[in-house]
């Protein structure tokens, strides 16, 4: 996400009522780049505090890319499941037309066969776009969760490194 859209999901969650003001203020400014005092330069953020703010974040961006399954499931898209129902879909249509084809059947019945192959052509480009853009976002709230710790990290060199 762009610095404008990650701003407008913290008022978002602050309008909803997910984040305090305070916790609003404090994960605006983690995302603008202060991360060791809150705006109003009242006290430093705790690691953990800033830690909750990004992931409140992501459990709600998180919730853009997830689709349901057949019994109600949140899943996560994969690359792998997209090239699988397309694979599917795709063998379902050209089984179809090779099957009208054989057969010398009427034009009517290519359209069972080309509607498999326009349907897994068209659900492995949007899966697969859609698995693509949750790794790329599940990155970025990876990225931002080690920048919090790396700052506190930073602001505290006391605490001894994990390695």
């Amino acid at each position: 996400m762009v610095l404008v859209d990650e701003l407008k999901a913290l008022q978002q969650l602050r309008d909803q009522g997910t984040l305090t003001e305070d916790e609003f203020t404090r994960a605006k400014g983690l995302v603008v780049g202060t991360t060791a005092v809150d705006l109003a330069g009242r006290q430093s953020v705790s690691t953990s505090e800033l830690l909750a703010a990004i992931d409140k974040n992501w459990e709600i961006e998180r919730k853009d890319y997830l689709f349901r399954d057949g019994r109600g499931r949140e899943r996560v898209p994969t690359k792998g499941t997209a090239v699988g129902w397309a694979a599917f879909a795709c063998g379902f249509g050209f089984l179809e037309l090779l099957e009208a084809i054989v057969l010398r059947t009427s034009p009517a019945t290519l359209i069972p066969g080309l509607g498999g192959l326009v349907i897994g052509f068209a659900s492995v480009f949007t899966t697969y776009d859609r698995a693509h853009k949750y790794e790329r976002a599940y990155a970025g709230y990876l990225q931002r969760r080690l920048e919090a710790l790396l700052s506190d990290r930073l602001c505290a060199p006391s605490k001894p490194m994990p390695f």
